[in-house]
């Protein structure tokens, strides 16, 4: 399949003059938001294809990697639908979709002028850069964090961040925000100064569900869960102790550990997107081939490892740790002594204690005297209860 052409100035035209005024801001393109939309689409164009670093200092190292495969060849290929997101390339305008229309299916490509104008600078651009340096760790660092909260506050964002870095302070973490096209695109304006997860669905579910939980503090993982889970296209959660059966069993039915890794994610995803467990469930088994033998054993491994998920509305507990530590503790204490029924004619039971129930008279009425046999009620006698009807109306009903 060829590459069309198409000029960056349609391609960006393809969005909306909001994604525009929105592209050129995070981007620090300086362009009058009064402009109308084809003009403000050919000015950042111009800047963009005048000076391409504005787009690569904005990219994270995973995302350089998949733009230097596209300068490399950039030929359309057929949509990964196994990207939850939309990545910065994307959303900057600079890659679009079209149909095949021999297979029908859907295939992205990027700007024929960015790719030209790339060709003799990617390779040193990226040269010169390195994936271990400050500004990749702490992108990835403040990605792994809203990806295994969900949803934070900046001033948790930074207390947590420099837990891992002691030297990041607030100052720095807006700097590092600012510079990143990914991590300027997690705020969510409407709310304040809060940042989510691209995963993320938001809803007015989830907002409340994050609301009725303020008092659970934020669980702290360690520096290697943070980083695996910061990873822009394939962030992965943390390891639990169903992990390794469940990977193991998608291994085996889906071919790759690629594949396995990849529904490990989906299925982090999908729950704390609040999706039923039995339908996240059901869309594997129905996608998958089992034999008969194991399908048990594969739903038992599901469980149990969807059971030790980090959890958005829980601020990265599991619903096991909750209970533990902030639920359990202010639960009321059993009695002592259990409750024991009364036994006949106050017989006591076999340790020996007889508990009689505390009997209300005014409720119940005066009991039979001893000896004496309980009159039977006439369907036809006032009910016992008080109500004034007769028993066959009322509790005889």
């Amino acid at each position: 399949m060829e590459l069309p052409i198409i000029s960056l100035k349609d391609m960006l035209m393809s969005g909306t003059k909001e994604d525009l005024v929105n592209n050129a801001r995070q981007l620090h393109v300086k362009i009058s938001s009064s402009l109308r939309k084809e003009p403000f689409a050919e000015k950042l164009a111009d800047v963009i294809l005048r000076e391409p670093l504005v787009v690569l200092n904005a990219l994270s190292w995973g995302e350089l990697m998949r733009l230097r495969g596209w300068v490399n060849d950039p030929t359309p290929r057929p949509y990964d639908n196994r990207d939850l997101k939309r990545d910065s390339l994307e959303m900057m305008g600079i890659v679009l979709f079209i149909k095949d229309n021999d297979n029908d299916e859907m295939h992205s490509f990027p700007s024929f002028e960015l790719v030209e104008r790339l060709k003799n600078r990617i390779d040193p651009y990226i040269a010169s850069q390195d994936p271990n340096s400050t500004k990749f760790r702490r992108r990835q660092l403040l990605t792994g964090l809203i990806n295994l909260y969900g949803m934070i506050a900046f001033t948790d964002l930074e207390k947590i961040a420099r837990r891992y870095d002691p030297e990041f302070h607030t100052y720095d973490v807006m700097k590092c925000i600012d510079a990143s096209y990914e991590l300027q695109s997690s705020v969510l304006e409407d709310y304040g100064s809060w940042y989510i997860s691209p995963y993320m669905e938001p809803g007015p579910e989830l907002f409340y569900e994050f609301s009725v939980r303020q008092d659970i503090p934020h669980k702290i993982f360690s520096l290697e869960e943070v980083m695996a889970a910061g990873d822009s296209y394939l962030p992965i959660p943390p390891v639990n102790p169903g992990t390794a059966e469940f990977r193991k069993m998608l291994r085996i039915y889906m071919g790759s550990d690629e594949d396995a890794q990849y529904k490990l994610r989906d299925v982090w995803m999908m729950l704390n997107n609040d999706l039923h467990v039995s339908d996240v469930l059901s869309s594997i088994i129905e996608s998958i081939t089992f034999e008969k033998k194991d399908v048990q054993k594969f739903i038992k491994a599901f469980m149990e490892y969807t059971n030790h998920l980090p959890r958005w509305i829980l601020k990265g507990n599991t619903s096991r740790e909750v209970f533990e530590k902030y639920e359990k503790p202010n639960l009321m204490p059993l009695p002592k002594t259990p409750f024991v029924y009364p036994k006949p004619s106050g017989q006591p039971d076999k340790e020996g204690r007889v508990v009689q129930f505390p009997l209300d008279p005014n409720i119940t009425g005066s009991p039979n005297p001893p000896g004496q046999p309980h009159k039977k009620i006439g369907r036809n006698d006032p009910c016992f209860c008080g109500s004034g009807r007769k028993y066959k109306h009322c509790c005889g009903n």
